[in-house]
């Protein structure tokens, strides 16, 4: 990306917008269906939410790794890039941006990665409602923090894009 070259600056601010609002939509959606704060035993109510959480972890993946394309030179590679780029997303990268969320909630974010994780490769194998909730859990910690750091990266990618001539 050059400094005369607003256009994936243009592209980051529309696909973090993007993901914000998905990310917004599948947690109100997950709170929504919670009971009293619990994921109902009911399969179908089971896998509605797993599905919407996967959907609510999948848009901030997006979006870290668009910012990791356009602002960090690329995202990470190896089995474990996952993990990697959200490692990398908790660092304040001083010349490039701040930290996308704070490191306090990597443990968090990680566990809704392994739920993620398990959802895709787990052909024929109920859910745990007690597995599900963990995870539940974990998102609504990280959620607000999480939606901060994103428009914080958006507030700066603004701020580039009107300035870069």
């Amino acid at each position: 990306m050059s400094a005369a070259d607003p256009q994936p600056l243009a592209i980051l601010r529309a696909d973090i917008g993007r993901a914000l609002s998905a990310m917004s939509d599948a947690a109100s959606v997950v709170r929504g269906r919670l009971v009293a704060g619990q994921v109902p035993a009911e399969p179908d109510a089971m896998a509605f939410i797993a599905v919407t959480l996967s959907h609510w972890y999948n848009a901030f993946e997006d979006a870290l790794t668009r910012i990791a394309r356009t602002l960090d030179g690329g995202i990470p590679s190896g089995n474990d890039w996952h993990v990697e780029l959200l490692r990398r997303a908790t660092l304040d990268l001083e010349e490039l941006r701040p930290p996308v969320f704070d490191h306090a909630h990597l443990g968090d974010v990680r566990e809704v990665l392994r739920f993620r994780h398990f959802l895709r490769h787990a052909y024929g194998v109920r859910l745990d409602a007690t597995k599900l909730q963990v995870a539940v859990d974990a998102m609504l910690r990280v959620e607000a923090g999480l939606r901060a750091g994103l428009d914080q990266i958006l507030a700066l990618v603004h701020a580039l894009v009107r300035t870069t001539p």
